[in-house]
């Protein structure tokens, strides 16, 4: 019964717009594994599955693998994941990450989905890397 309910969003996760892994998303990975912190977090919008194993890095919104902690935190990551892909500026990333309680280095973000704009013009995101598909940013801790 669990197992069953553990797995009820999985219909949902394959909703989410998913593009494979380009070869500009290999060299966004590539560049996080070298120029970043080996213990660098990162919320990832487009490629969740795959950064991770390219990068060596964390991806905090994933939600393969929280089944294990009971479906209410898989549906809460998907939930989470969804937020993402719908997030487009400075803003809503902001509100995503503080309401629950995310800390991210980074933000792996699709650049047809974002205004770029809003991040150029933030305080709290620098950009650090890009390419034709991707933007990465690094996030000023809530910390600092």
């Amino acid at each position: 019964m669990v197992f069953a309910a553990a797995f009820a969003g999985v219909g949902a996760a394959q909703s989410l717009p998913h593009d494979s892994f380009s070869d500009a998303d290999r060299d966004a990975a590539k560049w996080a594994k070298t120029e970043t912190a080996s213990d660098a977090t990162f919320i990832v919008q487009g490629a969740e599955e795959e950064f991770p194993f390219f990068a060596k890095r964390t991806s905090l919104v994933v939600p393969w693998g929280a089944e294990w902690d009971g479906p209410g935190a898989y549906q809460h990551h998907l939930e989470m994941l969804e937020s993402v892909y719908s997030c487009s500026n400075t803003t809503c990333f902001s509100k995503l990450t503080a309401e629950n309680d995310l800390d991210p280095d980074y933000l792996y973000l699709q650049r047809h989905l974002v205004t770029e704009s809003s991040f150029s013009e933030s305080e709290k995101y620098t950009a650090e890397y890009q390419n034709e598909q991707i933007l990465i940013v690094s996030v000023k801790s809530r910390e600092s």
